[in-house]
């Protein structure tokens, strides 16, 4: 019989997180994960299959919990294209490590990008503004976004926004409005892909 875990998924993500936070993703390893947490270096194998999975759980739990309070908001279906970029700022100023780890291992989270781009564009079915717009257009819509919304956040993470509302203003509504008039296409999606 198998002896009952020491620490529980959520302490591990937690200690996880607090690694991340302080120095990186990259940071979270078998020996620096134990020493965080006082334990052996096997301390995560009850719950997770490896770093690699443990580091997979740690970025989908911290996108998709930003990304779900964002989605619950009911200022949401007002203008949802301004929270959504307001919370990947919000992401890239509290958690830089997300912001980090994206730019320097696209492929990795590319299958939870498009979970939360799909999500979003399910949503935007009810927004009046996009209404008329196909899934595929509105998925389409959603990733023209994306691009100036990741570069807005690098911008803010690296200090220079000071003001992140008027910003995302400056920067955002023109973009979605000429995607708008554009009526995008799948097209770009393949370049995302």
């Amino acid at each position: 019989m198998a002896r009952p875990a020491k620490f529980t998924r959520e302490q591990i993500l937690n200690a996880a997180h607090a690694l991340a936070r302080r120095e990186g993703a990259e940071a979270v390893t078998a020996r620096k994960l134990a020493d965080e947490l006082g334990a052996s270096t096997a301390v995560f194998y009850s719950h997770f299959d490896g770093i690699p999975a443990l580091r997979e759980e740690l970025f989908r739990t911290v996108v998709t919990g930003r990304i779900a309070v964002t989605l619950q908001d009911p200022e949401f279906f007002v203008n949802p294209m301004r929270l959504g970029v307001k919370a990947l700022v919000e992401t890239a100023l509290a958690e830089p490590w997300v912001l980090q780890d994206y730019l320097s291992q696209p492929n990795k989270q590319r299958p939870e990008w498009r979970r939360l781009r799909d999500r979003m564009a399910e949503m935007l079915a009810a927004v009046p503004r996009a209404a008329h717009l196909s899934f595929e257009e509105r998925r389409a819509l959603v990733s023209r976004i994306t691009f100036p919304a990741v570069g807005l956040a690098i911008v803010a993470g690296t200090d220079g926004v000071n003001d992140v509302d008027r910003a995302i203003d400056a920067v955002l509504e023109p973009v979605i409005q000429a995607c708008l008039n554009e009526r995008p296409t799948d097209d770009l999606l393949k370049v995302v892909e």
